[in-house]
């Protein structure tokens, strides 16, 4: 598992590489445990949650993924929606939808936006020696996932929350996110 941020230093939060192969071929759905949330009251209680991998948009409500993560309108549900629909990532692209979601009780509890990817085009990440490095030492660099917004090289929020979680659903998301990798032979 590597992770790189948006400015270079390591850390979960700003963006996400995870090499993978092969791509997966199902949907990830798995309870996970149960995760502290702080109550009206001030107490802490457990809570169940749900994660799921999803390949669009589509079914998630656009009010839920909106209230999540820091507004920027490049994570809008719109802009991730209308970039599907207009064929620029999905099928026949090297941009392949792979949105990590955790639900609880509540609805919407966090989200991971997720893009299988088979070449670096369209990545403000420049990492064409290491593709280069990987084939010469006879091993696969392609395909990846990256926790990105695709042709946009703004910088910003990928791991997405609710506001008022604890760092339970946050966890939960990046281990989902490394147990498809360790599924898939990463």
């Amino acid at each position: 598992l590597w992770l790189y941020s948006s400015r270079g230093a390591v850390s979960p939060l700003n963006a996400l590489i995870i090499l993978i192969s092969p791509p997966p071929h199902s949907p990830l759905v798995a309870t996970v445990g149960r995760l502290d949330a702080r109550s009206s009251d001030g107490h802490t209680r457990r809570m169940p949650v749900q994660l799921q991998r999803l390949t669009t948009l589509a079914a998630i409500d656009a009010a839920s993924w909106n209230s999540l993560g820091d507004g920027s309108p490049f994570l809008k549900h719109e802009f991730l929606c209308a970039l599907e629909e207009r064929g620029c990532v999905g099928p026949g692209t090297t941009w392949q939808p792979c949105y990590v979601v955790a639900r609880d009780e509540h609805g919407l509890a966090g989200a991971l936006p997720l893009f299988i990817k088979y070449d670096s085009h369209g990545e403000f990440v420049f990492d064409w020696s290491w593709a280069d490095a990987y084939e010469r030492a006879g091993r696969n660099y392609y395909p990846k996932v990256v926790a990105a917004i695709p042709f946009t090289p703004a910088p910003g929020q990928r791991l997405l929350l609710r506001d008022g979680l604890e760092t339970g659903v946050a966890t939960a998301l990046l281990e989902a996110a490394r147990s498809t990798a360790l599924e898939l032979g990463a």
